[in-house]
């Protein structure tokens, strides 16, 4: 479950590094991932999923706290990727630090699989260099502050 996690962490960090910088050499874009604390990209993902101060079940009605900032509104694979990676950090806290904790098998194979599918997608979102996306990642440093004025 780590491995899932970190691997769809560190994609996430790369890629928004990788935006802000733009053709930087990867020596940079490693210390710039350095900047960014889990609790940032949660915060981001959580702002892109809440809507009334509840996580949206219809993602027709998520992100409606970040749009204003892109030029158009998120879209639903970028708004999975939020949902994995929050899921997924929810599940990895729970398995590192609750003792009581228990999933089976094949839950723990699916939200590999679920990360895994994450990952793919925000790397394809990130190569087709969508203008949205790219201030979608570049907002991941300063997603703290963004996030507290939903």
């Amino acid at each position: 479950m780590s491995t899932a996690y970190y691997g769809l962490f560190h994609a996430w960090t790369w890629a928004a590094a990788t935006a802000l910088l733009g053709d930087a050499d990867d020596s940079r874009v490693s210390a710039v991932t350095r900047w960014v604390a889990h609790s940032d990209v949660l915060e981001l993902s959580r702002a892109v999923l809440l809507s009334d101060n509840n996580l949206a079940k219809n993602k027709a009605n998520a992100a409606k706290h970040i749009e204003p900032i892109l030029a158009r509104p998120v879209g639903v694979d970028l708004t999975t990727v939020c949902a994995t990676f929050a899921r997924i950090q929810e599940e990895r806290h729970k398995a590192d630090y609750d003792r009581d904790y228990v999933i089976t098998r094949k839950d723990t194979i699916g939200m590999v699989d679920d990360a895994r599918d994450a990952w793919i997608v925000l790397w394809r979102l990130f190569a087709e260099r969508d203008a949205n996306t790219v201030l979608f990642l570049r907002l991941t440093f300063g997603s703290t502050r963004i996030a507290k004025t939903y």
